[in-house]
């Protein structure tokens, strides 16, 4: 397969489940999704007597038309 070649719109799915199973791995949720783009957060745990919070971790993936993640 030539990457200069625009992918299917199935393999672009598939490139994007891939890596949102490696964030959900590692205890991120999924809080919005399209085929091609997904947010996710990650809970920040609570110290202490949970008095003290911390902003969730979050990241915006996006497969590109040749297969490629950008992350933000």
């Amino acid at each position: 397969m030539n990457t200069t070649e625009p992918l299917s719109h199935e393999d672009r799915h598939g490139i994007l489940e891939r890596e949102v199973r490696k964030y959900i791995r590692q205890g991120y949720r999924v809080i919005s999704r399209t085929d091609t783009t997904v947010r996710l957060e990650k809970p920040e745990k609570f110290g202490g007597s949970g008095y003290m919070s911390k902003k969730d971790k979050s990241v915006y993936l996006e497969v590109n038309k040749l297969g490629r993640i950008k992350r933000t």
